[in-house]
């Protein structure tokens, strides 16, 4: 494995609540992952008080367009609690706009009871599982485009976005699903999560994929952590988000100078076989998670 096989992506939910994160800091980190040729750049759906945004739906348009080429997507939305045709809708829009730029992460993600009332008029419960509604909104962008067919879903000579399944683990669903799905799992959500449990994951989709013909799964992994060259700027961003409430909890994070986190993160894809990396930087600011990037990018030579 060499360091130019790697596809490299960044994710972003956002770390600072306010405005000004959205249309300056936010924008800024989508231009420079741009600039630096990184693969696609994510914004997260979180319900969590300290964010400056809760749904990313109405974030993918602007940052598709203050950008060149770079993917832009959603890492990932929390199916359970939405419509898959409003969903289809929404992103063959945005991706007939952007062609071939538009990416759609679907996750299995709970929020709690009062975001739930909120999200739904009824209980989710009651409107279908996961598994029906991942069906559906498969089955509407690649079906759902014909003027003749309802339900209609223009434009109809528009483009579908990229499908990524986001998960700490492949959730329990009909194999035929996967067959149009990309999969990213997650090593800093869970703390308990350990390398050896995390290559089973990854194997356990690789065969349920080969078994059905797909010889090459795309697949890869969401990582915390952060790469600066100096080592007391690094201790001391883990110490400020250990002594504050962060504005997710990752684990197994992985930080050092250049060299360190370019060995770790070698170390790591070797021993997993997966050449897919997305990255959630932990600055404190932006302006340490954008020299991280810079990092990345000069290391892995984007």
């Amino acid at each position: 494995m060499l360091v130019n096989d790697f596809s490299i992506s960044v994710l972003d939910i956002g770390s600072v609540s306010g405005i000004n994160y959205i249309a300056n800091d936010l924008i800024n980190y989508a231009q420079e992952a741009d600039r630096l040729n990184f693969n696609r750049f994510t914004v997260g759906e979180h319900y969590n008080s300290m964010l400056p945004w809760y749904s990313p739906d109405m974030l993918i348009p602007i940052l598709a367009g203050v950008t060149e080429r770079i993917k832009i997507g959603v890492s990932g939305i929390s199916l359970r609690y939405h419509s898959p045709y409003k969903v289809a809708l929404d992103y063959k829009l945005v991706s007939s706009l952007y062609p071939d730029r538009i990416s759609l992460g679907i996750t299995k993600g709970k929020v709690s009871p009062t975001i739930e009332k909120y999200l739904n008029s009824t209980p989710v419960s009651s409107v279908g599982s996961f598994e029906d509604k991942l069906q559906s909104l498969i089955e509407l962008l690649s079906k759902g485009g014909k003027h003749n067919t309802e339900p209609f879903l223009p434009p109809f000579d528009g483009n579908s976005p990229e499908l990524w399944l986001l998960g700490s683990s492949l959730p329990d669903i009909n194999i035929d699903l996967l067959r149009t799905l990309n999969f990213t799992l997650s090593y800093f959500h869970q703390p308990d999560k350990s390398i050896n449990k995390l290559r089973d994951d990854i194997m356990i989709i690789k065969d349920k994929l080969m078994s059905i013909g797909q010889a090459q799964p795309r697949i890869g992994i969401a990582i915390a952590g952060l790469c600066l060259d100096d080592p007391r700027r690094i201790r001391k961003s883990v110490k400020f988000w250990s002594d504050n409430k962060p504005p997710i909890h990752s684990f197994n994070q992985i930080v050092g100078s250049p060299e360190s986190y370019l060995n770790q993160i070698m170390e790591l894809c070797v021993f997993l076989d997966v050449y897919d990396l997305t990255i959630y930087n932990i600055g404190v600011d932006i302006n340490e998670n954008i020299e991280s990037i810079n990092h990345v990018s000069s290391m892995f030579k984007l």
